[in-house]
């Protein structure tokens, strides 16, 4: 019994160093959540361990996450260069930083607003 429960220990860690989902990882290895917790409670290396490889799992998902966001950006998608921008360079997330209300800040008050135009937009002033 020690010896599977050591086996899925270990398959536990596997996975959540590429999916940190504590739940998701005991449900592919066929184990209860209610097991693992209890694992986490009484096996205080056990519970480091997991720690640990949720850090590291979080990486590579955060890495995955920003390769995808380079893609977007790659590929014009508007959203992808607005969130990037926001939160990455000050001189286009000052709007975001300074707002609370609906009111924009002082240094902003004579800038005309001009929505990103959607995808399939065609502007229909072009002669």
């Amino acid at each position: 019994m020690a010896k599977k429960q050591e086996r899925d220990k270990a398959r536990i860690l596997e996975y959540l160093s590429q999916k940190p989902v504590k739940e998701l990882a005991a449900k592919k290895v066929g184990v209860s959540h209610a097991t693992l917790y209890r694992w986490l409670k009484e096996d205080h290396e056990f519970a480091e361990a997991v720690d640990e490889t949720l850090d590291e799992g979080r990486g590579v998902m955060s890495d995955f996450a920003e390769s995808q966001l380079f893609k977007a950006i790659q590929n014009g998608d508007l959203n992808a260069i607005r969130y990037y921008l926001n939160n990455n360079n000050p001189r286009y997330g000052a709007y975001a930083q300074h707002t609370h209300s609906d009111k924009p800040p002082n240094e902003f008050k004579n800038v005309a607003v001009v929505p990103f135009p959607r995808k399939g937009y065609q502007n229909k002033d072009k002669n």
